[in-house]
């Protein structure tokens, strides 16, 4: 099961903090201009994205045959009846702890480096994860999900050979925790990522300003949807 970030209830203290840390932005200027045109009819063939919302935490599942070559290099880490990938991006210090405390919440508001929280799905992930754990399938198109793959990709940090870099074990089922080259901050969330890359890939949505887990979950609820992934 994903790594719930343990977020705290700290909004007073981001509206407080807000002015300090000056409205920052650690999203990667992250270019499209490689991504390689498809045949028109494969552009309209429509694949599902699913959307987690763990209460604080959102992030992105993708089946297997999703990803593209470059991140299918993620299989070589996890076990091979993995049907599912689970990506959550967030602060690397509070979201590798398995028990965080109140300072590192707060440095977690300013920025700081970042993480990407990897996890292998070998069922349905309704099957897996509790009631409480919202999923929505969204439908992107091929040439949107080739785009989504290039954003994910993006934010996985690789060292002088091309290799990912791998920072420890995740706390939670088949499960990696690798290094990330963006910034996280107060204004810029694991939320604002989930987003971020479903706007990237071309979505109709609105990426600004985006905070909270509840903000994502608004946004998409106007896209094209299944309730279950069969």
């Amino acid at each position: 099961m994903i790594q719930k970030i343990r977020h705290f209830n700290v909004i007073f203290i981001v509206l407080i903090l807000s002015f300090l840390i000056s409205g920052c932005s650690g999203g990667l200027n992250i270019s499209s201009k490689s991504i390689p045109k498809l045949q028109s009819d494969l552009a309209k063939i429509d694949e599902p994205v699913g959307v987690i919302d763990e209460g604080w935490h959102t992030g992105l599942i993708l089946s297997t045959n999703e990803l593209n070559q470059s991140l299918s290099i993620l299989k070589d880490w996890l076990p091979k009846n993995t049907k599912y990938f689970v990506f959550g991006w967030g602060n690397r210090k509070y979201y590798m702890s398995s028990n965080p405390g109140l300072w590192t919440g707060l440095k977690a508001l300013f920025p700081s480096k970042s993480v990407m929280f990897v996890q292998g799905l070998s069922e349905n992930p309704k099957q897996i994860f509790s009631n409480s754990v919202k999923i929505r399938w969204i439908y992107l198109s091929q040439i949107e999900l080739q785009r989504l793959d290039i954003y994910i990709w993006d934010y996985l940090t690789k060292n002088s050979k091309g290799r990912l870099i791998a920072l420890k074990k995740g706390l939670s089922g088949h499960s990696y925790f690798f290094a990330s080259p963006g910034i996280y901050d107060a204004f810029y969330t694991c939320n604002t990522w989930t987003l971020h890359a479903l706007h990237f890939s071309g979505l109709p949505i609105n990426d600004e300003a985006v905070i909270f887990s509840s903000q994502v979950m608004s946004e998409i609820s106007t896209l094209k949807s299944l309730k279950h992934k069969k």
